[in-house]
């Protein structure tokens, strides 16, 4: 005959009553549960035989669930287990292995959890995904150092390259500047690369019995005077008269401005 009974808990120990429902659904395909006064410990489930609720029993205490079997209608307690409860719980699963204490947890993450345990689990992963995040972050910090050194070591190089070439671009130029101008103070402008004045050749070619007979010898020039002026003296090969080669030096006053020749001294 089949009987109600009262089921009680003397120590919750962490799960409420849609776990204990989920439990006993799951576990023991035990559907028709009707929960009362549950945190005073008090369960009612109806119909039930004496032999289930005695493996129910015994597998809660097997986890360290403190609970009694009440008759529903003496509300006296019931404590005549027949069997051993590791014989119970060995019986109970046949087909699969016993529920543990974390696998209790995983049936709130499903909806129906205990509010404490869901806390703690929230609580440690939000901590867990502190930490992820700050390792995340680390990882991400350390590539972006390291390339963000790189690319400023490599403009710090193209800025000290820069600097470089504007500083030798500066001195060539200065160079180059102080070289002309000192060219232009010894003279040196008013020659051509073979060293003539050609005014002053010039000049002289008109003058000469046979121009055709003209050789530059030397010209030699001296650095700027304080009129602006360069005094220069023209040695040079030419045919006289009587058919010979004689040599002569011209001598002439040449302006540093235009290199023209301003007078003659032969």
């Amino acid at each position: 005959m089949e009987k109600n009974y009262i089921f009680k808990f003397s120590s919750l120990d962490g799960i409420d009553e849609h776990q204990a429902k989920k439990i006993l659904s799951d576990k023991f395909n035990i559907d028709d549960v009707k929960a009362e006064n549950f945190m005073q410990g008090k369960v009612q489930f109806k119909p039930m035989e004496e032999d289930k609720i005695d493996k129910v029993i015994a597998w809660f205490s097997s986890k360290g669930i403190k609970c009694n079997k009440f008759d529903f209608n003496t509300n006296l307690k019931v404590t005549d287990i027949k069997e051993k409860p590791d014989d119970i719980i060995k019986d109970a699963n046949k087909t699969e292995t016993v529920i543990k204490k974390d696998e209790i947890t995983s049936a709130s993450t499903d909806g129906i959890g205990n509010d404490s345990l869901n806390n703690k689990t929230t609580v440690m992963e939000r901590i867990k995904n502190f930490f992820g995040w700050i390792l995340v972050l680390l990882f991400f910090f350390s590539i972006f150092s390291r390339v963000f050194n790189d690319i400023f070591s490599e403009s710090k190089e193209s800025e000290i390259a820069r600097l470089e070439k504007e500083r030798v671009a500066a001195v060539t130029a200065a160079n180059y500047a102080k070289k002309i101008a000192e060219d232009k103070r010894k003279g040196v402008h008013c020659l051509t690369y073979s060293g003539k004045n050609l005014d002053v050749e010039v000049d002289v070619i008109q003058r000469m019995r046979d121009p055709d007979s003209f050789e530059h010898i030397k010209t030699k020039i001296e650095p700027v005077d304080g009129y602006g002026n360069h005094a220069l003296s023209m040695t040079y090969r030419g045919r006289n008269g009587f058919g010979g080669m004689n040599v002569s030096t011209v001598r002439a006053t040449i302006s540093n401005d235009d290199c023209s020749a301003i007078t003659h001294f032969w």
